[in-house]
């Protein structure tokens, strides 16, 4: 069940990926249909890679991470490049070492998209939510995206 504060989410791979809020601003959740664990890393600063086998790495494989060095959040096992891709495209995650840093990717995925509309649909919500520590400075581009859009 998605909460209220959920604005997109998707199916990849029998994973259920959401774009959720949380007090450090938008996240990316994970969680595989039937298992109750859940998994998140924040959007805007996270990027997909492929972390080989160390002593300090829970499995080898295409991992969703954030920070920089970059820690393993969302393990993607199974997935296939046209996986990678679709998850990508859709929550603005580049796969690294490829392609760019994510802040840009993020703002023209399918979920800031989704983002936005959220925030049209809960401007309450969404200016008490806006104010969270975050990296991201969401809640601006949104409302710089919406208002010069109208």
């Amino acid at each position: 069940m998605a909460s209220d504060l959920t604005f997109f989410q998707t199916v990849i791979n029998d994973i259920v990926f959401r774009g959720e809020l949380g007090s450090a601003g938008p996240l990316i959740s994970a969680r595989p249909i039937g298992k109750p664990q859940r998994h998140t890393a924040l959007l805007g600063s996270s990027a997909i890679f492929y972390q080989q086998r160390r002593a300090n790495a829970e499995s080898e494989g295409w991992w969703i991470c954030d920070g920089a060095p970059p820690s393993e959040r969302i393990l993607l096992a199974g997935f296939s490049r046209g996986d990678l891709q679709r998850l990508s495209r859709r929550f603005g995650l580049p796969v690294r070492p490829d392609e760019p840093p994510p802040f840009p990717h993020f703002l023209k995925s399918a979920s800031f998209s989704g983002l936005k509309s959220w925030v049209t649909s809960h401007p309450k919500k969404a200016a008490n939510w806006g104010h969270c520590f975050s990296e991201l400075d969401w809640y601006a581009e949104v409302l710089r995206q919406t208002r010069r859009a109208a």
